[in-house]
């Protein structure tokens, strides 16, 4: 990486299971369809100790949002066309999204396999995006 992960300023972040394929996949398709680089950056759950891999994170705002919420929050930093589709979620109640949510996240291994983190680093799209320490600033919100 070209320079220290803690020295850089994170507004947005998402952390994913830095082992399964569609969160990778996932990771790849956020950074294709952004409006412009928009300074979203990523990381691994497991890079942050976080006990609970079968949820997508996003810190934003000192905030956290999980499971299909993060799609609704990514809106902003999406194309337009993306953003208005996704604007469908947000009128459907989160009881509603998350237990499909729930159930993709529960087989996703056995559906798309695993990913080494790695794989993901070396993507030139990602390098000095994929954080492998966590700024401190994250660390708080998350604790």
């Amino acid at each position: 990486m070209a320079t220290d992960d803690a020295d850089k300023t994170v507004r947005v972040m998402v952390l994913v299971d830095g082992e399964c394929a569609l969160c990778h996949r996932f990771v790849r398709w956020i950074v294709k369809n952004e409006k412009k680089p928009s300074g979203i950056f990523f990381a691994s759950l497991q890079s942050c100790g976080i006990g609970d891999p079968e949820s997508v994170w996003l810190i934003k705002d000192n905030r956290v949002y999980k499971k299909s919420d993060v799609l609704i929050q990514l809106r902003p930093y999406l194309k337009k066309s993306l953003s208005v589709q996704l604007m469908a979620l947000k009128w459907i109640p989160a009881c509603c999204r998350n237990p499909i949510y729930d159930l993709v996240a529960r087989y996703r291994y056995r559906w798309f396999g695993k990913a080494e983190e790695h794989c993901i680093i070396e993507d030139k799209a990602l390098t000095d995006r994929w954080l492998k320490n966590i700024p401190e600033e994250i660390r708080r919100i998350i604790q």
